[in-house]
C-alpha cells in the first residue's frame, strides 16, 4: 500500500516538475501547460505523459514528458525503500520523520535542476534559493543529516563547494580564450557557468564540508569521464571541434551530492576497504 501511495505521489511530482521546467526558464509566473502551438492543455491532460499519448503530435517534448513522470515514482520507491533500511538495519545512522520527506523533496529538486540544466544550461535561482533555505533550517534545525553538519558545518561546505568551482569557473574562461586564440575566430561560449557555482554552494550545504570533500572529487571525475566520452563519440561521427563544445556540468554536481547524501555509509565503507588495502 506504501508503494502505491509513493507511486501515486511520485507521478503527481512528476506531473510538477515537467511543469515547472517548461515555464521557469522562461522567467516569468508559470503558466497552465499548453500543447506546441499555445493552446492550453486540458486539465485531464496536465499531466505531459497522458497528453502526450493522447495528442503525440503537438506535444513540445514527448519523450522527457515519460521520462520523468514514469522514472521520478520509481525514485521515490527506491529512495524511500533507502529510508526504510537505514532506519530498519543500520546502527550508526540517524533519520527522523521530517528528514525523511526532507529527502524526497530533494529528490523532487535535483531531478528538477537535471532537467533544466540538460535541455537549457541553466541552473535556476528560483530552485537554488529554496534548496539552500531548505538545506540551512534543516541544519541549524534538526542536526539529522546523514553527514550530521551542524549549521557551521553546513556553511563551511557551502564555501568549499563555492570556492572550488569558482576557481573551474575563472578557468573556464581562460580555456575559452586560449581555444579561440587556437581557432582564430572570437567566441563568447561559457565553459562552465556560475550556476554550477551556485549549485555546488548548495550541495556543500546538504553535505557539510566533511562529505563536500568527496562530493567535488566524485563530480570532477564524473564531468572528466563525461567530456572525454562525449568527445570520442563526436569523434566517431566525425564532428570537428567536439573539444570546444560547452556542456552542462549540473548533473554531475548532482550524482556526486545524490550518492553522498543517499549512500555516504557505502561509500564510507568503500573508503575504509581501500585505506586498509
Amino acid at each position: 500500500m506504501l508503494n502505491v501511495a509513493l507511486v501515486i505521489s511520485g507521478f503527481v511530482v512528476g506531473v510538477l516538475i515537467n511543469w515547472l521546467a517548461d515555464e521557469l526558464p522562461l522567467y516569468r509566473m508559470p503558466m497552465r501547460p499548453s500543447f506546441s502551438n499555445g493552446k492550453p492543455r486540458p486539465l485531464v491532460q496536465m499531466s505531459g505523459l497522458i497528453a502526450s499519448v493522447m495528442n503525440r503530435d503537438r506535444v513540445m517534448k514527448p519523450t522527457r514528458y515519460v521520462a520523468v513522470e514514469l522514472g521520478t515514482p520509481l525514485l521515490f520507491v527506491g529512495i524511500w525503500q533507502r529510508i526504510d533500511w537505514i532506519q530498519t538495519y543500520s546502527s550508526n545512522l540517524h533519520m527522523n520523520p521530517a528528514q525523511s520527506i526532507l529527502w524526497m523533496i530533494y529528490l523532487a529538486l535535483f531531478i528538477l535542476v537535471i532537467v533544466i540544466d540538460l535541455e537549457h544550461r541553466l541552473i535556476l535561482y528560483s530552485v537554488m534559493i529554496p534548496m539552500a533555505l531548505l538545506a540551512m533550517t534543516d541544519a541549524a534545525w534538526s542536526h539529522v543529516f546523514i553527514a550530521e553538519p551542524h549549521i557551521w558545518e553546513a556553511l563551511l561546505g557551502g564555501a568549499l563547494g563555492f570556492t572550488v568551482f569558482f576557481v573551474v569557473y575563472l578557468g573556464g574562461f581562460l580555456y575559452v580564450r586560449i581555444s579561440s586564440k587556437l581557432r582564430s575566430t572570437p567566441s563568447d561560449a561559457v565553459a562552465f557557468g556560475f550556476g554550477d557555482v551556485i549549485l555546488s554552494f548548495v550541495a556543500g550545504l546538504i553535505l557539510g564540508w566533511r562529505w563536500m570533500i568527496f562530493a567535488v572529487l566524485i563530480a570532477l571525475i564524473l564531468g572528466a569521464m563525461g567530456a572525454m566520452l562525449y568527445v570520442i563519440g563526436q569523434g566517431i561521427l566525425r564532428k570537428r571541434n567536439a573539444w570546444l563544445t560547452p556542456m552542462p556540468f549540473g548533473p554531475y554536481i548532482v550524482a556526486s551530492t545524490m550518492l553522498l547524501l543517499y549512500y555516504s555509509d557505502f561509500v564510507q565503507a568503500v573508503l575504509l576497504l581501500v585505506t586498509l588495502d
